[in-house]
């Protein structure tokens, strides 16, 4: 497939990111149902991952895949001088005293 900057996208690439999102995801729960498995038997119990931390944890690595695309993007289109301008002026909007 091509992408807006008309770049093509290698099929394994998109494999690789969703094996390796799907590998950490399952760690992350085989390690939580291991942690209630400890509680309930009785061992001390140990604050674990949380539904709501994996589903974080997906997000982040979805919007790392997408920044990279956007990026790319971006520099086909503008100098790098011109970004790095751009991203520090809104960065010091942001950071600004309301």
């Amino acid at each position: 497939a091509d992408n807006a900057g008309g770049k093509s996208i290698n099929t394994m690439e998109v494999i690789g990111a969703a094996l390796i999102t799907i590998g950490i995801v399952s760690f992350q729960l085989v390690q939580l149902q291991k942690q209630a498995n400890d509680a309930h038997n009785g061992e001390k119990e140990v604050k674990g991952d949380s539904p709501y931390g994996l589903a974080l944890l997906g997000f982040s690595l979805f919007m790392d895949g997408l920044m990279a695309a956007c990026q790319s993007v971006l520099k086909q289109k503008d100098t790098t001088n011109k970004i790095t301008v751009t991203t520090n002026t809104i960065s010091a909007y942001c950071r600004a005293p309301t």
